[in-house]
């Protein structure tokens, strides 16, 4: 017997706190949750229906690539990444799709025993990063795009990330306790948000200021 696939409201084997910003604070319950949550993933994306279905392919493939960064299996997050990129229509989107990714994974690959945080591998990511913007075309639509993503990386705030995903992920909405694949989503993308993108925020934003002032 095969299993079934999940919709997006369907809830799945997955327990969140009562608090869900405790899985910040608590790296055994967090990964408890990210292992159990990969699980699902991955069992869902050997499904036909699945993989065939645009939007639930598209919500598995974000908690994914956001899983393999908090779990920092780099390996992972670019595959993913990448099929992340594959799967993009419009032209602009598809040539930035997965280069935060890329460069995170290259600086981390240059240095594997320090700490994201650390001023020398920021520094790495900052060059990745700048140098995978300049290698965009010179069009109005990634330019579009460039100052898209400036404005959510410049909203990112540890404190209201925190906020967000208590309200968001409202404990009463969570089916007697389990999760479904759309709170799971929208938890791992605060999370990561908050742990691996929050420490690149001065990088990020340097590096997006360059590619656009470059482009206008």
């Amino acid at each position: 017997m095969g299993f079934t696939s999940l919709q997006a409201g369907d809830a799945i084997s997955i327990l969140l706190p009562a608090k869900p910003s405790s899985l910040l604070d608590d790296e055994a319950k967090f990964r408890l949750f990210a292992e159990s949550l990969g699980h699902e993933v991955e069992k869902q994306l050997g499904q036909p229906e699945a993989v065939d279905d645009a939007e639930q392919l598209k919500m598995l493939l974000s908690i994914r690539v956001h899983l393999a960064h908090c779990l920092a299996d780099y390996a992972k997050a670019t595959v993913t990444a990448a099929w992340i990129r594959s799967l993009q229509t419009d032209p602009a989107q598809r040539a930035y799709a997965g280069l935060t990714t890329f460069a995170v994974v290259e600086a981390r690959q240059r240095y594997p025993a320090m700490p994201l945080q650390d001023q020398v591998v920021r520094a790495a990511f900052r060059e990745s990063f700048g140098r995978r913007l300049m290698d965009l075309t010179d069009t109005p639509e990634v330019l579009v795009v460039l100052h898209r993503q400036r404005e959510i990386i410049a909203g990112f705030d540890a404190d209201l990330l925190l906020q967000e995903l208590n309200e968001m992920v409202d404990p009463k909405n969570t089916m007697g306790g389990r999760s479904s694949l759309q709170l799971a989503d929208m938890a791992v993308r605060v999370i990561h948000r908050r742990v691996a993108m929050l420490p690149l925020k001065v990088e990020l934003l340097a590096a997006l200021d360059s590619a656009i002032a470059a482009r206008e």
